[in-house]
């Protein structure tokens, strides 16, 4: 590797770096705001499925964070039994996004394909395991 190839590449390995410090440092910035708004969802202060899925989108983004994630388990768990449609969705959202080398490749007319073995209701059963709102 030349000398600014190898310069341009260490130069993208430090701004990946600087990137995912900013999230982890938007995830503790943000925790407050969203512990904040997931006690109106549990107490029932906030129930506009609107709001409340908007907000479940902005998560979604720092689900990474464990803090985040159990956030967003709780809200998605609390308005399961009214809006089951809308968990689906980000359950088999996060089931997407954090994919790993554990899910099931398999040959399919020369192409392959990624398949979990679950079903959505498994996905979410697994999803809310770890999960108390009471």
């Amino acid at each position: 590797m030349e000398d600014k190839e190898r310069e341009e590449a260490l130069r993208l390995h430090e701004l990946i770096l600087q990137g995912i410090q900013n999230m982890k440092d938007s995830a503790v910035k943000l925790f407050p705001y969203f512990e904040a708004f997931t006690e109106k969802v549990l107490s029932e202060t906030v129930t506009d499925l609107k709001v409340i899925e908007r907000e479940l989108e902005n998560m979604m983004d720092l689900d990474f964070d464990d803090d985040i994630l159990l956030l967003y388990k709780k809200i998605l768990k609390k308005i399961y039994p009214r809006a089951p449609e809308i968990v689906e969705f980000f359950v088999e959202q996060y089931y997407e996004m954090n994919r790993t080398e554990d899910d099931v490749d398999f040959e399919l007319e020369g192409s392959t394909v990624n398949f979990i073995h679950k079903s959505i209701q498994e996905k979410i059963d697994e999803f809310f395991a770890d999960v108390d709102i009471d």
